[in-house]
């Protein structure tokens, strides 16, 4: 019994003198709080609008430059005006759309030079199974989310043509969650560069998430003059007027021929 108690009171002795462990930080780890804070000065909040300057839908966005945002093409789809919402709150109108590709999913927008950084753009071929990624978006209209996993996969030739969405679009696979709202979000390796941007996620299975590899945005950089709109936008207040024009039209001419009835009925 004594012997037990010596050996007890020993190994308690030898770990109060030991030095607590810490885990290594490697310097990529170290600067991980340092990419984040970057990049959500360079994410934005996207919002598009109708005919009738109702909401149709929201994503996200990041500036690649003074003005220039990258973002999906599904994002913008269908919208007649759209407003970016920056990270201090900061409310801007998007001027128009200066390119875009439905093929690749990815646009880039017009919209005023405001005090935010933008994020370097990866070359090709910068990342490979097994590398870290971090995503920084708006899922759920919840702004600035961070997110980080790993590349899953590399699918050049996307999903294959019994897939219903992405069958031939090159697609990065990443296990970092991505939700409705994270469509357009920068998904960022350790070095702080775009590799991807978020595109989607397979909702039928288990944490199946896609980016559009930075390439396809290199190739639609290339090919683009930004310079010039390609599309304009309204603003919300324009795109609502011609609704409240149209139906004052409308109610008038309606008045017309209530008028033009009576009189009709009377001779």
């Amino acid at each position: 019994m004594t012997r037990y108690l010596l050996r007890a009171l020993l190994t308690l002795a030898f770990l109060a003198l030991a030095p607590p462990f810490v885990r290594p930080t490697s310097a990529q780890e170290t600067d991980l709080k340092g990419i984040v804070r970057e990049a959500q000065g360079a994410v934005v909040s996207l919002e598009g609008f109708g005919v009738d300057g109702q909401p149709i839908g929201s994503g996200t966005g990041f500036f690649i430059q003074s003005g220039v945002v990258a973002t999906n093409f599904h994002v913008i789809r269908g919208a007649r005006s759209m407003k970016a919402t920056l990270e201090d709150g900061q409310e801007v109108e998007v001027a128009g759309v200066l390119t875009s590709s439905e093929s690749s999913d990815l646009a880039l927008l017009s919209v005023p030079e405001v005090d935010s950084p933008a994020l370097p753009i990866a070359g090709r071929n910068s990342v490979e199974p097994g590398d870290r990624v971090v995503v920084v978006g708006n899922p759920l209209g919840l702004s600035h989310t961070v997110s980080d996993g790993l590349v899953a996969a590399l699918r050049p030739d996307g999903l294959g043509p019994d897939s219903e969405h992405f069958a031939e679009i090159p697609l990065i696979q990443v296990t970092a969650p991505i939700s409705p709202g994270s469509s357009g979000s920068p998904v960022l390796d350790f070095d702080g560069q775009v590799v991807g941007v978020a595109v989607g996620a397979m909702v039928f299975g288990q944490n199946l998430n896609f980016a559009i590899p930075s390439s396809s945005l290199l190739d639609l950089l290339a090919g683009s003059d930004l310079e010039s709109l390609e599309r304009p936008f309204s603003s919300p207040s324009e795109a609502s007027r011609w609704p409240l024009i149209r139906n004052l039209l409308i109610s008038a001419l309606f008045f017309a021929a209530v008028v033009v009835g009576i009189r009709l009925m009377r001779d």
